[in-house]
């Protein structure tokens, strides 16, 4: 339900209702990989890194190392392309 609400904000161009939506629904069940690896790229699109970089601990710890791998290459891909649209500095 929570990744319906999100994925309906997200299209239309309310990813800031998506990002809070995200960051209740993390605090109230910290264990989920779905809702922990939607918040991080959520918190990277709505440029707030630290946030995206703080809850890598907690998913690192739920998944395999090659799975981590995997979601790791593609957050810093992510976290680069918004860092090179300069809005960060």
């Amino acid at each position: 339900v929570v990744m319906k609400a999100v994925n309906y904000f997200d299209q239309a161009g309310k990813k800031e209702i998506s990002y809070d939506i995200l960051l209740n629904s993390v605090e109230v069940n910290p264990y989920s990989k779905p809702l922990l690896k939607a918040f991080a790229f959520s918190a990277i699109d709505q440029y707030l890194p630290e946030f995206a970089d703080d809850v890598l601990p907690r998913i690192e710890a739920l998944m395999s190392q090659s799975e981590y791998d995997q979601f790791l290459n593609e957050f810093n891909e992510l976290k680069k392309a918004a860092e090179s649209k300069d809005i960060w500095e």
